[in-house]
């Protein structure tokens, strides 16, 4: 993910699922939940991910094989 305007970007990690919620990990050290929908269309800067610091630009997922 990318913050707003900025590279290089940043990882995260997804570890849970709770029907449409994603929990994701970030390594900065904390976690937070979103929706699929937030996800999917770039709307994480909300809950634990808002803030001047907050990477709402999904570009891309790898899931492991």
């Amino acid at each position: 993910m990318h913050h707003t305007g900025k590279d290089p970007g940043h990882q995260i990690v997804i570890t849970a699922r709770d029907g449409d919620r994603l929990e994701i990990y970030n390594p900065f050290g904390y976690s937070g939940w979103v929706t699929e929908s937030q996800f999917i269309h770039s709307q994480m800067d909300t809950g634990s991910f808002a803030g001047p610091d907050n990477y709402n630009d999904v570009r891309g997922a790898e899931l492991p094989k």
